[in-house]
């Protein structure tokens, strides 16, 4: 019954029965990791997603504030609203009002813009600003030859119900090309 022998320590009798309790903790140390590591890779699939869907929406909104002709005007004056939420959506109606379209329509002109780079600089909750620098040729009636400047973009977004909406755009120094492009022969 639980005597122990001349030659065995006391207590001797009780370590087998600890042994089974190690497998266990192990079990649950190894199960507490993975779950661990599961979050880990969940939260960080989360993040990606949501810097690739403000990339995505940035890019977007970028191409449609800086791509529209007389011809098209107010169907695109309709595709820069439909991301417009806040003090952007105010500013879309002043600088996108019917003055603005008529002018355009006058003077027949035409705006094309390139993506020349765009990253998001930080998202954190329900905000994320972006930065885009945009290549734009401007062509119109009255100019002989298509305007070309580079345009930089501070871009604030807030997610909504119906997604990433631009709440904020703040145009920085408009520049010539040749001096800020990559082997357009300025420095």
């Amino acid at each position: 019954m639980g005597t122990t022998g001349p030659d065995e320590p006391a207590g001797a009798a009780a370590a087998p029965a600890a042994r089974p309790l190690l497998p266990w903790a192990l079990f649950a140390l190894a199960l507490a990791t993975a779950a661990l590591f599961a979050y880990l890779w969940w939260s960080s699939e989360g993040v990606e997603r949501r810097r690739a869907e403000v990339t995505r929406q940035s890019r977007a909104f970028a191409l449609s504030l800086t791509n529209f002709s007389a011809a098209t005007i107010e169907a695109d004056v309709e595709r820069i609203r439909s991301y417009a939420v806040g003090d952007f959506a105010d500013e879309v109606e002043v600088f996108f009002g019917p003055d603005a379209v008529a002018a355009i329509r006058e003077a027949d002109a035409e705006s094309r813009g390139e993506v020349v780079s765009l990253f998001v600089q930080e998202i954190e909750g329900d905000t994320a600003g972006v930065f885009a620098v945009i290549r734009q040729t401007v062509t119109n009636r009255s100019a002989p030859e298509p305007r070309v400047e580079v345009v930089r973009f501070d871009i604030g977004l807030i997610e909504t119900t119906e997604g990433w909406k631009v709440n904020r755009v703040e145009v920085l120094q408009t520049r010539d090309p040749s001096s800020v492009l990559p082997g357009s022969g300025g420095g």
